[in-house]
């Protein structure tokens, strides 16, 4: 199959491949986003998980939704929100200026303490 390529400069419009790109960065990228978002609030700690590890899959999760300085403030709600043990929010929320750091350090310690 041949694929015709124009060949003059800055005449990109005729290019298939540009035209192609050009229309999922219009009708997918903007779906995408929205669904990364999703995944990322959807996204409860499940039985068993570890904090730390429930942490990694909101950071990584995090980094397709374009969140950029909320970031950290975005996982700890999401902390808050999402941890299984119902303790823990209510001490979480006890907190004044509470930030990912000391939320995450709050969470380990509590899980390092019911597992004894």
């Amino acid at each position: 199959m041949m694929v015709w390529r124009s060949t003059a400069p800055g005449d990109e419009k005729m290019d298939i491949d540009v035209i192609l790109l050009k229309l999922e960065e219009f009708c997918v990228g903007a779906t995408k986003g929205i669904y990364e978002r999703y995944r990322f609030n959807k996204r409860d700690q499940e039985a068993g998980e570890s904090i730390e590890f429930y942490v990694g899959k909101l950071r990584s999760l995090a980094k397709s939704c374009n969140y950029g300085e909320l970031t950290d403030r975005l996982i700890r709600d999401r902390l808050v929100v999402g941890i299984r043990e119902n303790s823990v929010p209510q001490k979480l929320l006890q907190e004044s200026k509470l930030k990912l750091p000391k939320c995450t350090n709050i969470c380990r310690a509590n899980e390092k303490t019911s597992n004894i």
